[in-house]
């Protein structure tokens, strides 16, 4: 197939690989090719060619229309080219333009044909990045379909080897030109320059930024059609809208037009969609004034991009000289009036020095536009009463009498003035009101009383708790004010783990917006999302799902769909509560490509980032997770996040997914840099904390740290007599148990996880899934002493969990290995092999992706069959065959994610099932290989006494 029919995601995908391509050295090019996973597998025969290089007679091969073509390492032979000259079997008419590539000519194939735009690479001692770069540009071109973007028509390489690109020739005047030949209205203006955005955008929406705006680059044709040109230094940008940096891209950064160039290309940082947005801006600043944003003294480039980069950008309305009115046929008053107000505003936000306070994408620019011409209030300021009056007024400019409309005028003028004038003296009063609450709650800690010395030791956390008891009295008559310290008094209580005292708090400033009708309001979002996350934090659940559905049918309900508000509603992540955890996920989706689409740097997208990856977590998607936690950590400063702890989980849980994927050695650095971090945020007594601790203890053990692993355990969970009934404890507990019940010592493990027999509906709900896997240990371990009464009275308790979590806990992998180890105990293999089964035939992710489940699957299997074997006499030889089958499939799986004693218990028992298979197969030497060093990871890893032990000694003793 050619290049160029390419679906477009192959397309996306192809440039993605041609930049990793230039990356890397010429000399590496045919081994990077062969790196590519399969998926990739249809693109290699296009990058080969793309990356093909001159043959030895030094002719450069051509290449099929629409694809692109690498100029030679050496330096091209030095050629003219003269009007009459054919190159590509185009004639050359005459110089259309020149730039830092190369000439652009306006040539003809035939004299049918009509004539083309035709860009040849500078012949004269050409840099092999010129040619480099169009390729790219062809590349791009192809991939774009759009009818204000001027089409690639052909490209490849000339037979004296200079690379060309044939395009869509627009015979017509750059946008300012035409608009003061035209005499265009500043409203025709408008309207063309919004085709200019829809290009751009076009651009975008296939990952492709343009980053060379200018008013050279955007045409208009005879037929008055916008036309958008040279996409020569373009870049492709990523899903959250960051075009990212290569060496070609380095290069091409060099050859910008400082004029149009925004504030972080000029300071030579990563750009996003908000570059294209800032060039735009400052085009449609010199369509409706004639001038640029920055007044400059002296006109040297240096002061150019001092202004850019620090300046003040003139108002428009201010910027308006007399030759450009008179050009437009109208006094500098009258266009001032009409650029003041919404376009003013539309344009300054346009050119903001920060990324973050542009518009988030050229169509919310666009549509700004588009709202004004209508007549409708712009996104783009805030939504006064006098606003909105005003813009009633013009849209019905017709339908109301002169007279009536100065009444109106006035009117409203008025309602304005005395709408201030309350406010002011609302203000007023209420910064009194504060003023005496603050005094009230703070002289308490002063030396002016009985008991002074305690009262100055008196806790922020303290003084908190004091001054929500006193809201509803010290403000009973001020509803708003109430309203906005419930709000944010209720926001610090949580944040110090007071989550029902916040609760309540925000719950009241909910119902005093409901009731002054304010539901349509961000703020009433921004309320609501605070609430779900108290009542997330207060294990109240079913409160936070009823609350999030709550705020969706709100914000359905007056059409939103990209805004901020809603992608911190959707981001709310509550999997662990919810009975549909696929909507969960799909939620958590939506709220991420809001954030990197349209908010990519607040800190919402490292927020939602984590959620989503610890959604996945949960589920075991550990492959799918890794990458979204390391997005958070990677767009954390980039957003200015300020939670220190989300950064500290987001490099924990990275590391925890190393370990869980059978890496726990490599997993240990990157969960002690999170928890240095938590400490340093929230102390080393902060319940968070120590939850990241218990399962640093978790993968110590993991890792065959046995010592180490039992002593922090012991340090965390203190002395008997001091211990409180926590979530941390009871997780502390479950994974000191897993512990004992890995070394074989399930009478430890009984004694630990029994302390918390009464208080599972209290804790097991805290963290998802440890009430299942606290169930199925306690179980396994009264197995293993034999007590099958004990392990059926304790795998009662799973109706209890079912409840917890609103899920069918045979489903969980963390149920399936502990319970089909009981049947395996008590000879049930048929029981067993039932409950492994419902993951194998129903595609259960974990077993695909989540390390221990999926190795000991095989295995939990594999033994199995031996003991189906052991009494099934003439068909011993078949189960048999089928359990090595099996016991090869869990060494394969434990071998492709890490070294087979990386995880040593989990490895020790590896070995005893495989050495078993082996050795009933008739592979005895092999299969006492096995088991000896399955027993010696045992004796270093294990309890003297371990049950694991004496059945791999008795197997070997066979």
């Amino acid at each position: 197939m050619p290049i160029h029919q390419l679906e477009r995601e192959a397309y996306q995908r192809l440039l993605v690989l041609l930049d990793e391509a230039l990356d890397q050295p010429e000399a590496d090019h045919a081994r990077w090719l062969e790196t590519l996973d399969d998926a990739d597998a249809p693109l290699k025969p296009y990058l080969a060619r793309l990356l093909a290089q001159r043959d030895q007679s030094g002719k450069a091969a051509r290449l099929e229309a629409g694809a692109a073509a690498m100029v030679p390492a050496e330096e091209l032979a030095e050629s003219t080219h003269q009007p009459g000259a054919v190159v590509a079997g185009y004639q050359l008419i005459r110089v259309l333009g020149q730039g830092g590539m190369g000439v652009v000519w306006l040539a003809r194939k035939s004299a049918n044909l009509p004539p083309v735009a035709l860009k040849l690479a500078a012949a004269t001692h050409m840099p092999r990045s010129t040619g480099e770069r169009m390729a790219r540009e062809a590349a791009i071109l192809a991939a774009l379909n759009h009818p204000h973007i001027a089409r690639l028509l052909e490209s490849g390489v000339s037979e004296e080897g200079v690379p060309f690109l044939a395009m869509e020739y627009v015979d017509g005047l750059a946008l300012p030109a035409h608009c003061d030949v035209q005499g265009l209205t500043i409203e025709d203006r408008l309207r063309l320059f919004i085709s200019v955005l829809e290009a751009v955008g076009a651009a975008h929406a296939a990952l492709i930024l343009h980053r060379d705006i200018k008013p050279a680059n955007i045409l208009v044709n005879k037929m008055g059609e916008v036309k958008l040109l040279d996409f020569g230094i373009a870049k492709l940008i990523d899903e959250s809208g960051r075009a990212g940096s290569t060496r070609l891209t380095q290069l091409a950064g060099r050859v910008l037009t400082p004029d149009y160039a925004s504030p972080e290309q000029i300071a030579g940082q990563s750009l996003t969609v908000a570059s294209d947005v800032y060039s735009l801006g400052v085009m449609l600043f010199e369509l409706v004034t004639g001038d640029r944003p920055y007044r400059l003294k002296r006109g040297t480039a240096a002061e150019l991009e001092e202004a850019i980069l620090t300046a003040d950008t003139n108002r428009p309305s201010n910027s308006v000289r007399a030759a450009f009115a008179e050009r437009y046929g109208a006094t500098t008053s009258v266009l001032k009036r009409k650029l003041a107000g919404d376009l003013d505003t539309i344009i300054l936000k346009a050119l903001k020095k920060s990324p973050g306070e542009r518009y988030h994408s050229v169509l919310d620019f666009r549509d700004d536009l588009d709202r004004h011409l209508r007549g409708l209030p712009v996104r783009a300021r805030p939504d006064s009463f006098g606003y909105a009056a005003s813009r009633f007024v013009r849209r019905n400019r017709f339908a109301v009498s002169a007279a009536s409309a100065v009444a109106l005028a006035l009117l409203f003028g008025l309602i304005a003035a005395l709408w201030q004038a309350r406010i002011a003296a609302e203000e007023a009063a209420r910064a009194n009101a504060i003023k005496q609450f603050l005094t009230g709650l703070l002289e308490r800690n002063s030396r002016l009383q009985t008991n002074a010395a305690a009262a100055r030791s008196k806790t922020v956390r303290e003084v908190l708790i004091e001054s929500s008891e006193k809201i509803n009295t010290a403000f009973s008559n001020d509803k708003l004010l109430r309203e906005e310290l419930s709000r944010t008094i209720g926001n610090l209580l949580v944040d110090v783990e007071e989550a029902k005292r916040g609760a309540s708090l925000l719950e009241e400033a909910v119902r005093l917006m409901e009731a002054r009708e304010a539901t349509r309001l961000d703020l009433y979002f921004e309320t609501l999302v605070a609430l779900i996350n108290a009542y997330r934090v207060g294990g109240r659940g079913s409160d936070a799902l009823a609350t999030r559905e709550k705020a969706l049918i709100a914000m359905n309900a007056r059409g939103d769909k990209t805004s901020l508000t809603r992608a911190m509603v959707l981001g709310a992540s509550l999997h662990h509560f919810a009975k549909d955890h696929d909507r969960e996920m799909m939620l958590l989706e939506e709220a991420l490509d809001i954030y990197r689409n349209h908010h990519a740097d607040h800190p919402g997208h490292a927020t939602t980032a984590f959620a989503l990856a610890n959604a996945l977590r949960v589920r075991g998607y550990w492959k799918s997770a890794t990458p979204l936690f390391a997005e958070a950590v990677s767009v954390f400063e980039k957003t200015g996040s300020k939670d220190v702890m989300l950064l500290a989980q987001a490099h924990f849980w990275r590391g925890y997914g190393e370990s869980q994927m059978g890496r726990p050695a490599q997993a240990l650095p990157h969960m002690e840099r999170g928890i240095a971090l938590a400490e340093q945020n929230s102390g080393a007594a902060s319940q968070a904390v120590i939850f990241l601790r218990s399962l640093h203890a978790r993968t110590l053990h993991r890792a065959g740290r046995r010592a180490d692993a039992h002593a922090e355990f012991a340090r965390l969970r203190g002395p008997a007599e001091s211990r409180k009934q926590s979530p941390n404890d009871f997780n502390l507990a479950l994974y000191q148990g897993e512990a004992h019940v890995a070394e074989g010592e399930p009478d430890k493990a009984i004694a630990v996880l029994s302390e918390y027999g009464n208080s599972l509906a209290t804790h097991g709900n805290q963290f998802f899934p440890n009430a299942v896997s606290w169930v199925t240990t306690l179980a396994l371990a009264h197995a293993l002493r034999g007590d099958f009464v004990a392990s059926d009275r304790t795998l009662a308790k799973m109706k209890e969990v079912t409840a917890l979590y609103s899920a069918d806990a045979p489903t969980l992998a963390a149920y399936r290995f502990d319970v089909s180890g009981i049947h395996l105990l008590r000879g049930e293999t048929e029981a067993a092999v039932k409950v492994w089964h419902y993951g194998l035939f129903t595609g259960d992710v974990p077993f695909k992706v989540f390390f221990e489940s999926g190795a000991q699957v095989w295995l939990r299997l594999a033994e199995a069959k031996l003991v189906e074997a052991g009494r099934a006499g003439g068909r011993s030889a078949e189960l048999n065959a089928e359990a090595l089958q099996y016991s090869d499939r869990g060494i394969a799986f434990i071998s492709k994610f890490a070294s087979l004693d990386a995880m040593p218990y989990l490895s020790a028992y590896a070995y005893t099932v495989h050495g078993r298979a082996l050795k009933a197969n008739g592979k005895v030497d092999d299969g006492n290989a096995l088991l000896g060093r399955a027993i010696a990871l045992m004796r270093e890893h294990h309890a003297p006494g371990s049950v694991w032990l004496r059945q791999a000694e008795k197997a070997l003793a066979r």
